[in-house]
């Protein structure tokens, strides 16, 4: 079994895609759309699941990140979109990932909150905070 090796590309200052975002941010984002693709050959997970992954020692080797975004989907009822790594826009949906996460590295609850009930499904949206703060706080996107 071969491993995928995605390499991530030089952001430029003036793309596009890091107009407005810091370059931790656009950092961030780079790495989040690099998990994206090695997501959508994975197998889907279900909360459940997914939270219990990072119970069990996920969130040490790296998995953190490709449970949210392996889970993500359903709790906004529909597939998110990332667009490929060192693209000059950025998706309404990884603006929003990106809002989220930089809330939860803040201890901004109540932006965090807001945007969770904005978009996730009412029963969905404790674990994915739980699971985005785990990203938010380890970071561990790779």
């Amino acid at each position: 079994m071969t491993a995928l090796r995605l390499e991530l590309p030089h952001v430029e200052d003036g793309d596009r895609a890091t107009q407005g975002l810091t370059p931790e941010l656009a950092a961030r984002l780079a790495r989040l759309r690099v998990a994206a693709l090695r997501c959508r050959v994975s197998t889907r997970l279900d909360f459940t699941e997914a939270c219990a992954l990072i119970g069990r020692g996920g969130a040490q080797d790296g998995r953190t990140a490709d449970a949210l975004l392996r889970v993500l989907g359903e709790g906004l009822g529909r597939l998110p979109v990332f667009f490929r790594p060192g693209a000059g826009d950025l998706s309404f949906d990884e603006r929003w990932l990106v809002a989220l996460l930089s809330a939860l590295d803040r201890g901004d609850e109540a932006s965090a909150t807001f945007l969770l009930k904005s978009r996730i499904a009412p029963h969905y949206r404790r674990f994915l905070g739980f699971l985005a703060a785990q990203v938010a706080v380890s970071d561990d996107v790779a």
